[in-house]
């Protein structure tokens, strides 16, 4: 069944119980005004209760742009609440194919999601992908790009083709980055449709140098509560291997904090040593791994 505004205290006692009664009140606001604007549809939150009426688990289904979504990590009261998560997950599939799911991910962490969520999750044409590292750190921690050889242009300087060539070239041949298959100029128009999420032609920026464009960041904030990402970034084959990944990294890092960002929150495939090694390089804090699974339309096994 879906969330209900009757529920929501509950709701947020489930998520964080150990937060102080301040901070779910202030959570409280932040989804109240959302609803009330048409940012957030309590539908899209699917929760099992018991018969007592008690939130025993949690699944949110959330849009990240154009025909992609992502679930959140599955929340239960306690381990019996695993049988109740996989119906949780069968109601919020339904709901993002009524919504024209191109792509589903989901990324429980490494240890909390039982044997049953998995095999649903593969029940359901979910691929494993992998484990996937997260790190968190304070946007104002984190090292500029002075002194870069890199040149940067944003998309109302080098316009939408060159944009879009830039962002298709640094993605080939990278297994960890953005599917080469999805046409880039549909991966921009979904970054600039981003719900949430500064959204404007500075988040996106093509790197030169020796005037070829050779390196693509996006990077975006969440105005609300300043929440950060670098969507993606890359370099274009015939620059690789130059050290240019720490300039590109950096330079992502300078357009959070000018769009106002504050916490950044980045992540990548546990097999990626090369990001990984980028973040830690920067002094990104890792706060957690994540099982990762993604689900696709056009190879989707089950219904």
């Amino acid at each position: 069944m879906q969330l209900r505004e009757a529920d929501l205290e509950a709701y947020l006692r489930l998520l964080a119980p150990d937060a102080t009664e301040e901070r779910r009140a202030r959570q409280l606001e932040r989804i109240r005004a959302a609803v009330a604007t048409g940012d957030r549809d309590l539908g899209d939150t699917r929760v099992a209760k018991s018969p007592a009426g008690e939130l025993r688990a949690v699944l949110r289904l959330m849009l990240i742009g154009g025909e992609t979504f992502m679930l959140s990590r599955p929340v239960m009261a306690d381990a019996d609440a695993d049988a109740q998560i996989v119906d949780l997950l069968a109601e919020a599939m339904q709901r993002a194919q009524a919504q024209g799911a191109r792509i589903v991910r989901a990324r429980p962490r490494v240890g909390e999601a039982g044997p049953l969520y998995l095999g649903a999750l593969s029940d359901h044409g979910f691929a494993q992908l992998g484990e996937r590292s997260e790190f968190k750190t304070a946007v104002s921690e984190l090292p500029l790009d002075d002194g870069s050889p890199l040149q940067w242009r944003d998309l109302t300087e080098v316009g939408e083709e060159l944009a879009a060539a830039t962002l298709l070239a640094a993605a080939a041949g990278d297994p960890h980055g953005r599917d080469e298959q999805q046409d880039p100029r549909a991966a921009l128009a979904e970054w600039l449709g981003a719900p949430e999420l500064t959204t404007g032609p500075d988040c996106i920026q093509v790197g030169f140098l020796d005037d070829r464009a050779v390196a693509f960041v996006c990077a975006q904030v969440a105005p609300k509560d300043g929440w950060a990402r670098i969507s993606y970034m890359g370099i274009v084959p015939a620059a690789r291997g130059r050290g240019l990944g720490t300039w590109v990294h950096r330079r992502g890092f300078r357009m959070l904090r000018d769009q106002g960002g504050t916490l950044y929150h980045g992540g990548t495939s546990a097999k990626n040593a090369g990001m990984l090694a980028l973040f830690r390089k920067h002094g990104c804090k890792e706060v957690l791994r994540m099982l990762e699974f993604e689900w696709c339309a056009a190879s989707k096994t089950t219904a």
